[in-house]
């Protein structure tokens, strides 16, 4: 490893140990007691700390998956969001994909459910409970023309602390309802 390998590297780990410092300080905000702005303010630090444009998160109510959270952009229907659920649940693990690496064809599914949005990249992460995916979370960078494309390229990186995120995000809801 040269110099700038090592710099990068030092970098990257201190922004995922800012970002998680942060992002634990957000949902032990005990001013937050709506899931709506709790949804917004975290998917909002997502933006802000890995490049992501957009999201959908869903939750299955009763074997159905409704968008509990939607960026403006995002047009998924219900038959997109049981496909989505499908997939993840079929996988059973976080997932990670661009449109420059081999697995797109993998998992093209899911950049191909945000219809006209042009993803570059996509983190896929189902959160499962006594043995089926209760929460889903999709994060997506967009393709830019007026920046180098690899910029808005999330990674394996980014999906590791992703994962771990919205984890600690669907625990905080699950004790936000239980405390009301």
């Amino acid at each position: 490893i040269n110099r700038t390998q090592t710099t990068n590297l030092l970098e990257e780990k201190t922004k995922n140990l800012t970002f998680v410092s942060s992002w634990q300080d957000m949902l032990n905000d005990e001013n937050t007691t709506s899931e709506k702005k709790l949804l917004s303010d975290a998917m909002r630090m997502l933006n802000s700390n890995y490049g992501v444009q957009g999201e959908l998160v869903i939750e299955v109510i009763d074997d159905t998956p409704e968008a509990i959270y939607r960026s403006e952009e995002v047009l998924c229907d219900v038959k997109d969001m049981e496909y989505i659920v499908r997939y993840l649940d079929r996988i059973r693990n976080a997932c990670v994909v661009n449109n420059l690496d081999r697995s797109y064809d993998e998992h093209s599914y899911l950049m191909n459910a945000m219809h006209d949005i042009d993803v570059a990249s996509m983190v896929g992460v189902p959160i499962i409970r006594n043995g089926e995916v209760k929460f889903v979370l999709l994060a997506f960078s967009m393709v830019n023309s007026n920046r180098l494309e690899l910029e808005n390229i999330l990674t394996e990186q980014s999906k590791v602390m992703i994962q771990y995120a919205f984890g600690q995000l669907v625990d905080t809801l699950y004790r936000m309802r239980n405390i009301k």
